[in-house]
């Protein structure tokens, strides 16, 4: 089956006005919350309005300016006894509408003349594994490599799309290229960002909009650590790790829940989540570490009050504490990595070698291990499938942080 590739989708959203993209941002998360079946987490795909595309009548939904998407879709479907194809804007944009992004591609290539109708059935994936996060639209930042990328592809595997987001923007499109060689064209999309710019987080969630509809979960994740007694540590690195760990959070929550209350207004039983990726050193202070523990106790913080404001619209938000990622390249790396770092700083007391680093921390978990990707997966898993979990710090530490 034909499927439209993300460089040529890009060609054509390059085409919206900012105007456009507005009008996007308004109706597609609301057209998605329409369908029929309500349980159905459908793919919106927004394209420019052309009077060549052979849209058929019976399938397509006109709106103008003044109309009520919700009156309309609700008066459509009582006549067709179906859910539209097509949705076209005042002329301007057309929403191709399906079960899920290759159905949704399929409607668009066949208005444009590139496949035949009667040769396009049966596009829908079954399920791949568990239902949480199935066809769900997950905007996952530090998702170009280490546990962010492990975060997404477990998600993936388990039927999630996911906006691949990150500063290292050629690391973003070579993950998200994976990802749709392994699981299909459409499984992930990359946007560069700086989690920390507003308004590099907007023109991401624009993007995210256009091409998926809306979005499910929020996966915080993008975070950076400069270790450092007080009296080292400089005050540029405190505050760019305050920047990337708390403010960015911060941003990114202010116009994601925008999307999420727009879905949540026409379809006031849909759950959402945000989820942030915190740390341990989120529910226990960090010795030579003090700007990370403090940015992450602050992102708790910003959980629970994000929680209470947000649970009237149906967003559940939580974080994740995960202990060290031993292996991944946070700690690893031989320039820049923790172990490096920690022994520099003098954190670990008698430490001589790298090695020394590592094994300490290794013993500092009842488990023996330290966590992995699809630890953090099936957390994230379970937070989205939960609908009676709000404002809650989940440690996933192999027994090294417990509530108390």
């Amino acid at each position: 089956m034909a499927t439209i590739s993300f460089s040529d989708y890009l060609t054509q959203y390059q085409n919206f006005s900012e105007e456009q993209i507005d009008l996007i941002m308004q109706y597609a998360p609301a057209i998605r919350m329409l369908r029929n079946n309500k349980s159905t987490r459908s793919i919106v795909q927004s394209y420019p309005y052309s009077d060549s595309l052979n849209l058929n009548p019976e399938a397509t939904l006109k709106l103008g300016n003044q109309d009520c998407p919700v009156e309309a879709y609700a008066k459509y479907v009582s006549g067709q006894q179906k859910d539209p194809a097509y949705v076209v804007l005042n002329k301007e944009i057309v929403f191709c509408i399906g079960d899920d992004i290759k159905s949704a591609q399929t409607n668009y290539l066949i208005a444009t003349g590139q496949i035949n109708a009667d040769l396009a059935q049966a596009t829908k994936d079954l399920p791949r594994f568990a239902p949480s996060v199935y066809n769900k639209v997950c905007f996952v930042t530090g998702a170009a490599q280490g546990l962010g990328q492990g975060i997404a592809l477990d998600i993936i595997k388990k039927g999630a799309y996911v906006i691949v987001a990150d500063l290292n923007g050629e690391g973003a499109a070579s993950a998200a290229e994976e990802f749709n060689a392994e699981f299909g064209s459409g499984t992930a999309i990359p946007v560069k960002i700086n989690v920390a710019d507003e308004e590099d987080v907007r023109t991401a969630l624009k993007l995210a909009v256009a091409y998926y509809g809306g979005l499910d979960v929020l996966i915080s994740n993008a975070g950076i650590v400069r270790a450092g007694n007080v009296d080292e540590l400089s005050v540029r690195d405190f505050n760019l790790v305050t920047n990337i760990n708390y403010n960015a959070y911060f941003i990114l929550v202010k116009y994601v829940s925008k999307i999420m209350k727009v879905q949540h207004k026409v379809n006031p039983e849909y759950w959402m989540d945000i989820i942030q990726i915190n740390s341990k050193s989120g529910l226990v202070g960090s010795k030579n570490n003090s700007a990370y523990a403090g940015s992450k106790f602050g992102g708790i913080g910003l959980t629970q009050s994000f929680a209470l404001e947000l649970a009237d619209f149906k967003i559940k938000v939580n974080a994740i504490c995960p202990g060290n990622n031993l292996d991944g390249p946070l700690w690893s790396d031989p320039v820049n990595g923790l172990y490096v770092q920690y022994l520099k700083s003098g954190k670990v007391k008698g430490a001589k070698t790298v090695e020394d680093v590592r094994n300490h921390y290794l013993g500092l978990v009842p488990m023996r291990k330290g966590v992995q990707p699809e630890d953090l997966g099936k957390a994230v898993c379970y937070l989205v499938e939960q609908e009676n979990e709000t404002g809650q710090a989940l440690p996933v530490s192999g027994g090294q942080e417990m509530l108390n």
